[in-house]
């Protein structure tokens, strides 16, 4: 690896542990009888059988009147290999949240605004902490996950490109 890249790997482990310390005390919440129940542990899209037929009804079914197949999707996978466990959510939850600030770092580096403190902020704002300690709410971190996975991309292909791009 090169100099800077040992560099980015250290900031970013940084980032990342000062956000693990801060929301460390998810690890001990439970789930909350809210919406948790319809969404997680009585929905039977999440706690039957992972199969096709199953994946497919979740892109067809609203929960609470909410369209939300990708977290539903992401709950049963996490049911099939880890039962219904909160350690589990909200583990998936905030490694889903840590992921958001690396690309945030990412895209800082790209935009020639390499600033860690960004990503650090935006890791650590409590904005951001209902959406990771709340299980349900796994749908705002996966929605940050794709927006800036997304923009990533664009930024990334752009800076490759031989022609102009316009987005």
């Amino acid at each position: 690896m090169r100099q800077t890249e040992i560099k980015e790997f250290i900031i970013f482990t940084m980032v990342g542990a000062l956000i693990l310390c801060v929301y460390a005390p998810i690890f001990k919440n439970s789930f909350v009888h809210y919406d948790n129940d319809a969404h997680i542990f009585e929905n039977e899209l999440v706690t039957a059988d992972l199969g096709i037929h199953r994946i497919t009804n979740m892109f067809r079914q609203t929960i609470d009147d909410i369209y939300v197949p990708i977290t539903t999707l992401s709950f049963a996978i996490e049911h099939y290999f880890f039962g219904i466990n909160p350690v589990v959510t909200h583990t998936n939850n905030l490694i889903l949240h840590i992921f958001v600030c690396f690309l945030i770092f990412k895209i800082t580096r790209i935009l020639n605004f390499p600033l860690p403190v960004a990503a650090a902020l935006f890791g650590v704002h409590p904005m951001h902490v209902e959406s990771v300690a709340w299980a349900t709410e796994r749908k705002d971190v996966l929605y940050r996950y794709f927006i800036f996975w997304l923009y990533w991309c664009i930024l990334f292909i752009r800076m490759f490109a031989k022609y102009t791009i316009y987005v």
